[in-house]
């Protein structure tokens, strides 16, 4: 893949997980009540919860701050270490909005009477990590080394 190319799909997929963020939180943020269950126990019951505003707040700082390195490194690609930050950014950026909509489900859920499993959110872990290493691959290296 030629450089320009590496460099327009870095910043999209750095920018995806604000638009991802807006588009949930649009959705969702309608049907969820104050507090968001945030912890589930052994046995599948809710042990812990967070106001809606602290989640909603983390997913979309960590998504503004992950399309901010994305916009801001097509500017001056020099930066020695451009990749680490987007790859760092794009993953915690997309741990943000597991978190968030995870959140959301998990509170839906909970007053269904269905049992609770934690493998959504697991899976949506190991999905945020590997975003974060896909942002590291596909960003370029700097132009003197890398």
């Amino acid at each position: 893949m030629g450089r320009t190319i590496r460099e327009a799909v870095s910043a999209v997929m750095m920018c995806a997980p604000l638009v991802l963020a807006v588009v949930s939180i649009w959705t969702l943020l309608p049907t969820v009540p104050p507090a968001l269950v945030v912890h589930i126990d052994r046995a599948g019951s809710v042990d812990g919860t967070a106001p809606t505003w602290v989640l909603l707040t983390i997913a979309l700082g960590l998504a503004l701050i992950a399309a901010t390195l994305g916009l801001a490194g097509l500017r001056g690609s020099d930066n020695e270490h451009r990749r680490s930050q987007r790859g760092l950014a794009g993953g915690a950026a997309m741990l943000g909005l597991v978190v968030w909509t995870c959140s959301a489900a998990f509170t839906r859920q909970a007053g269904t009477g269905t049992e609770l499993f934690a493998l959504p959110v697991v899976l949506g872990v190991f999905g945020a990590i590997l975003w974060g290493v896909l942002c590291l691959v596909v960003t370029p290296g700097d132009r003197f080394g890398d």
